[in-house]
């Protein structure tokens, strides 16, 4: 049986988030490791499941909904955020995604992210996978350069505006979280 818990989100924006006094949501003491697909917060009129496996985290920055570790089994942990789009068009933060990796040999990275878009329940669902060596550029995310790193990202077009999942860490740590990933995406409800 699913645990739902929600909160109300009253805008996008960060301003309105934080006067409206429900940003960051209420965050368990401890952390928690799903056993089972469980409900967690709504966004933006958005509901979304925590994947069996994955453990609940306080995050690490103010900008973050909600924050997952993914445990690596042997390998470290990758880290999946929620977080609502504050800025920029679909195209311009799956850009900047990618601009966060270079390439071993020295291609332009955009040669090898893999990047569509998908319809869940009438939503657009822009994903994007990219691997390399990661710079991260955003405070509460692991700093770089991380060689062999791997980012499993989507930008999703919610009702009042844009949704961003970020998964990053060891591209062997998602590589085993991948279909799970999937399987949040595919998850989504308005």
């Amino acid at each position: 049986m699913s645990t739902l818990r929600t909160f109300a989100v009253l805008g996008l924006a960060a301003s309105a988030l934080a006067t409206a006094g429900c940003y960051p949501p209420p965050r368990p003491a401890n952390s928690q490791t799903y056993t089972d697909a469980r409900a967690i917060p709504r966004v933006s009129e958005l509901v979304y499941r925590a994947q069996s496996g994955w453990v609940e985290e306080e995050p690490t920055s103010s900008m973050r909904i909600a924050q997952f570790r993914l445990p690596g089994d042997g390998a470290p942990d990758a880290t999946l955020a929620v977080f609502p789009g504050l800025g920029g068009s679909v195209q311009q933060n799956l850009t900047r995604w990618v601009g966060q990796f270079t390439q071993p040999d020295g291609r332009p990275s955009t040669e090898v992210a893999r990047a569509g878009t998908r319809r869940v329940e009438g939503m657009a669902v822009h994903v994007l996978d990219v691997t390399g060596t990661f710079s991260a550029s955003m405070p509460g995310a692991a700093s770089g350069p991380l060689e062999g790193w791997r980012m499993l990202g989507a930008v999703i077009e919610a009702r009042d505006g844009l949704v961003f999942v970020k998964a990053t860490g060891p591209a062997a740590t998602l590589e085993r979280w991948s279909t799970s990933f999937d399987a949040f995406l595919d998850g989504l409800v308005p």
